[in-house]
């Protein structure tokens, strides 16, 4: 294979440097595509442009960083845990410039959307089962959450009546 192209699929490609032996021209983007996504909280990136097809995945250990389902933090006993149905990634506004479904302070009806788990490339609405008011909200955007762990806190004593503090 020559230096001027990048790798096939599944194969590795060792580059070394020297003045007879240049950087390919594709290798800089590479690097700055490895880079971007060191510094992210994305797990994988793919990139299609022209001749080169890149899939870049993160190594086991970011994958420790599940939001896993446990013991609920201590709280009143009275509220509510909306708890995620499946494993996924999760969002809590239908886009990144969109606000957010619920904060703490928001008030919530049976059925009113909290947030968003994305499976398998479908997003699956995450609903209440009780109405109140947000207390808590467990996870951050783009976490990974496992089935059954905690996403929301709701206080259902609180009625519709709340007002913001003046």
């Amino acid at each position: 294979m020559s230096d001027d192209r990048p790798p096939n699929r599944g194969q590795s490609h060792r580059v070394s440097r020297s003045a007879s032996n240049p950087e390919p021209e594709w290798l800089r983007p590479v690097q700055h595509l490895i880079h971007l996504l060191e510094a992210s909280d994305a797990a994988e990136l793919h990139v299609e442009t022209g001749r080169l097809r890149l899939g870049l995945r993160r190594s086991a250990p970011h994958a420790a960083s599940v939001a896993k389902p446990g013991p609920a933090p201590q709280q009143p006993s009275h509220w509510h845990q909306i708890r995620a149905p499946l494993t996924g990634i999760w969002y809590d506004s239908p886009s990144p410039t969109a606000p957010s479904y619920v904060q703490v302070g928001s008030l919530v009806d049976v059925g009113s959307v909290v947030g968003l788990v994305e499976t398998m490339k479908i997003f699956n609405e995450i609903t209440a089962d009780v109405g109140g008011q947000v207390v808590e909200v467990h996870v951050r955007r783009g976490d990974l959450v496992a089935a059954h762990t905690p996403l929301v806190s709701l206080d259902p004593t609180e009625g519709a009546r709340w007002l913001p503090p003046e």
